[in-house]
């Protein structure tokens, strides 16, 4: 339990740098088309790398019509995230997409039979309460665009409880390898509108982009298997703590007393969390 949600908290790290680098490309190519190179990126790193991650148990599944769903949810993810940054600021973004925790207990609940104590949903509350003492969040002048970061919430809510449900019956490997694969298929649809061949120095970028969203899904993957959804789901609010770190090393953004008040109220929500579960095991 402990390791999943590690696990998680060093995939929302690897998904916050993707983050950045992908809000310097989007100036330049479109969402689809990022969202895509990211995924194929992806699929061409799982099968370069097949000998050393089991042959050919990568694409051994015993549930392909939910790993087909997964690649689109996670599809859909991608492209609300990366059209979300094009117009919202990162922080904005985060904190709409942090109702993914609240929307994957109750999926989680209803679809899984996993149920959470009174205990846990008052942590978990109470880490998002942190959240909003963290960012302040106010929203932007932004109209119709708030309706991204909602639909990344949404998507990624139904993406946890999918990997979750996937992780009982099929391998990380192989549920790494196929989430990429359904999600390029999935955006290659609108390639012929999107296309663009990017320069040198962004395609260094792109692949880069890939690789941490490689590592990312493979850490959340590992989460899921390690521990159930009201465990796991909370720890994407450490997002905040690495967005702080990262604005400060990328663009010189100093968090605000405020965002390190948050960051502790939710680390604290996140242990608790951990430990209440482990008395219920007990």
């Amino acid at each position: 339990m402990l390791w999943g949600s590690l696990a998680m908290i060093a995939s929302v790290l690897a998904f916050t740098i993707l983050d950045t680098v992908n809000k310097i490309l989007v100036e330049t190519y479109s969402a689809f088309f990022l969202s895509w190179s990211r995924t194929a990126t992806q699929v061409a790193l799982m099968l370069l790398l097949a000998p050393l991650l089991g042959g050919t148990a990568m694409f051994r599944t015993k549930r392909p019509l939910l790993q087909v769903a997964r690649g689109v949810m996670i599809a859909g993810v991608s492209i609300c995230v990366t059209l979300s940054i094009s117009h919202l600021p990162l922080t904005q973004t985060y904190v709409i997409g942090f109702l993914t925790p609240f929307l994957a207990t109750v999926l989680a609940a209803f679809v899984l039979k996993e149920r959470a104590s009174v205990l846990q949903w008052v942590l978990i509350s109470l880490a998002f309460a942190g959240v909003l003492i963290a960012l302040r969040p106010g929203a932007p002048d932004a109209g119709w665009h708030l309706i991204y970061p909602l639909g990344f919430a949404v998507f990624n809510a139904v993406y946890f409880v999918l990997t979750r449900a996937g992780g009982q019956t099929d391998n990380a490997i192989a549920q790494l390898f196929y989430v990429g694969l359904f999600a390029m298929v999935t955006l290659s649809v609108s390639l012929p509108w999107h296309w663009e061949a990017p320069t040198w120095p962004h395609l260094g970028m792109i692949g880069f982009v890939g690789i941490c969203g490689t590592l990312g899904h493979l850490l959340l993957i590992t989460a899921f298997a390690y521990a159930p959804t009201a465990i796991v789901a909370p720890m994407v609010y450490f997002q905040i703590i690495w967005s702080s770190v990262i604005g400060y090393l990328v663009f010189d953004d100093v968090p605000l007393l405020t965002t390190w008040v948050g960051a502790v109220v939710i680390v604290a929500c996140g242990v608790a969390l951990i430990r209440t579960q482990a008395q219920a095991r007990r």
